[in-house]
């Protein structure tokens, strides 16, 4: 008796793929939760924390006294809970991020953009070829 492995191997490759998006959806939840604990934190540290969030999220640098208190802070979080600390740039990512979604809840956001009103469209007759 032989095994069909063509056919088994596609529902186990199958199985193995939802495992690990569970996975990595728990990691990237953990770190989004991280990053929003550690701005909120810092916001409320920082003198000035909302102006500095708003200048955060309008550019963001590292030095930025906010920005680099909370990724400082998410560091501190995840070793926290025992989780493993992803690069640097990783954090950045989810600190940007939590930083957006902060300072649109926060902060009225303003838009300058300019809207150039569209002509209508307008119906086109075309005359047989003879």
């Amino acid at each position: 008796m032989s095994i069909n492995w063509k056919a088994i191997l596609p529902s186990i490759f199958g199985t193995l793929s939802a495992i690990g998006g569970v996975a990595a959806n728990g990691k990237i939840a953990a770190l989004n939760s991280a990053a929003q604990t550690a701005v909120k934190a810092a916001v409320t540290k920082v003198d000035g924390g909302i102006d500095k969030l708003v200048s955060a999220y309008n550019t963001f640098e590292t030095n930025n006294e906010v920005v680099a208190e909370a990724i400082t802070g998410t560091v501190g979080v995840l070793k926290g809970l025992g989780l493993t600390v992803p690069d640097i740039s990783t954090i950045e990512i989810h600190v940007k991020a939590a930083i957006a979604d902060l300072a649109g809840i926060l902060v009225p956001v303003t838009s300058t953009v300019a809207t150039t009103p569209v002509a209508a469209a307008t119906e086109q007759t075309t005359t047989p070829a003879s």
